[in-house]
């Protein structure tokens, strides 16, 4: 999660000529790609190659954003990335067994 705040931030461990020329109008997998070997968390850079290598309208992807919007609200906003996987998991499957039932 610190790693996304520093590069909506424009700060960090990324360098400034991430965000100048060239690397502005980068294919966004050639810079998460490079931006890998500056030591970014693999697991933040796996995910952001999963979300950019979907298509745009997937409606699997547009289910699991709609589905964590309903769990991730205002008044829930301190539920972390973690339990908040779990809640949504737990919330398909449930989901999935009624449907499977009606």
């Amino acid at each position: 999660m610190a790693s996304l705040i520093s590069h909506q931030a424009k700060t960090g461990p990324f360098p400034a000529s991430f965000f100048t020329g060239h690397a502005v109008k980068m294919n966004p997998i050639t810079w998460w790609k490079a931006v890998q070997k500056y030591g970014i968390n693999a697991d933040f850079v796996a995910t952001s190659f999963h979300l950019l290598s979907a298509p745009a309208s997937s409606g699997s992807t547009e289910r699991i954003f709609n589905n964590f919007s309903n769990i991730h609200t205002k008044v829930r906003n301190k539920l972390g990335i973690e339990k908040g996987s779990k809640f949504i998991f737990c919330y398909i499957i449930l989901c999935s067994i009624e449907d499977y039932f009606l």
